[in-house]
């Protein structure tokens, strides 16, 4: 392992540690060298602003893991997970490491981004992770996933009219975001959910450490209705 995976390491492990979230080794060694090949990747493509091992460990792999932690407390079953707008492999990455039993797509509009993700994906020997140059708003014959999620895509409600468009009846719409723009949302909201035929159930709060800081998040969660 490098020094910088060998920091993500331990600084995750710590991270993971608090939330009683139980990820098996080979996984976390995994998520280290997929930090390895981006920080190697980022030096000719711009694929992250966060190079620091100890920053990523709480900011990429940790708050991606944080879903895996949700379908853990709320007794969530998926089987097909949809990440739209990747980027680097956040959070699908994280979370195909850590669930195998999942089946994980990750998309996204920028071609570089996803030969990257793609590039790790067979490097890594992650079998149920497949990457895909896609836009969501007009991707060709998409099949539609019992989970979509995103971390930073447009406004809430445009990402989610997308989304709905890609979950199954039934399926449930996981956005992660901070708590200062959760707290944003407005009685608007509802009149949105309504016409997507999506219901928000209670939203999931975690707080992730960094340094001396305390970042709370939020992960909004819809679900989408079942068919009369």
């Amino acid at each position: 392992m490098s020094m910088e995976s060998t920091l993500l390491d331990t600084t995750l492990r710590a991270a993971l540690d608090r939330w009683s979230l139980d990820i098996d080794g080979r996984a976390l060694a995994q998520m280290g060298q997929h930090f390895d090949l981006l920080l190697t990747a980022n030096q000719v493509t711009n694929l992250t602003r966060i190079t620091d091992p100890v920053e990523a460990a709480v900011k990429h792999y940790a708050d991606s893991l944080a879903l895996v932690r949700w379908a853990r407390d709320e007794h969530v079953a998926v089987r097909t997970v949809l990440d739209i707008g990747t980027g680097a492999g956040f959070p699908a990455v994280p979370i195909a490491l850590a669930r195998p039993d999942w089946s994980v797509t990750a998309i996204d509009g920028t071609a570089k981004k996803i030969r990257f993700v793609k590039s790790a994906a067979e490097q890594l020997n992650i079998e149920n992770l497949t990457a895909t140059h896609a836009h969501s708003s007009h991707w060709e014959d998409a099949p539609r996933f019992d989970l979509v999620t995103f971390r930073a895509l447009a406004t809430l409600p445009k990402s989610l009219a997308t989304a709905t468009e890609l979950v199954t009846p039934g399926g449930w719409i996981v956005a992660y975001r901070t708590m200062d723009a959760a707290t944003g949302d407005t009685t608007d909201m509802e009149q949105s959910l309504t016409a997507l035929g999506l219901r928000q159930v209670v939203p999931y709060r975690y707080n992730l450490e960094h340094e001396s800081q305390t970042l709370r998040r939020v992960l909004s969660v819809f679900r989408r209705a079942t068919k009369s």
